[in-house]
């Protein structure tokens, strides 16, 4: 996974780094989308109205605002969307160690 990646959501406060991140419920539960790249952002998005939410932010500030027990989807438009928790964003790897979705 790279360093960014682009969520759904907006900025509550700026200059307090205050962010809302918009998740969503699937078949498995609530989830939480991220986006590899602003490309994938834009093709996956398109037409459902959240077109103009997505920003683009560092890995580890995500990491730092998440709790721990989310459900994160890398690519959840993609054919093979990865299901990622708060451990696989501190990952090493290109994945950070992501598990396939079923």
């Amino acid at each position: 996974m790279q360093d960014k990646v682009v969520v759904i959501g907006g900025w509550d406060d700026p200059e307090a780094r205050s962010l809302r991140l918009q998740n969503f419920v699937g078949k498995d539960g609530p989830f939480i989308p991220i986006f590899s790249d602003e490309a994938a952002f834009k093709r996956q998005v398109k037409g459902s109205g959240f077109e103009q939410d997505g920003i683009v932010i560092d890995r580890r500030f995500l990491f730092s605002i998440l709790r721990g027990d989310e459900v994160l989807i890398l690519d959840p438009g993609d054919p093979d969307p990865l299901r990622l928790t708060k451990a696989d964003l501190s990952g090493s790897g290109p994945l950070g160690g992501g598990a396939k979705t079923t």
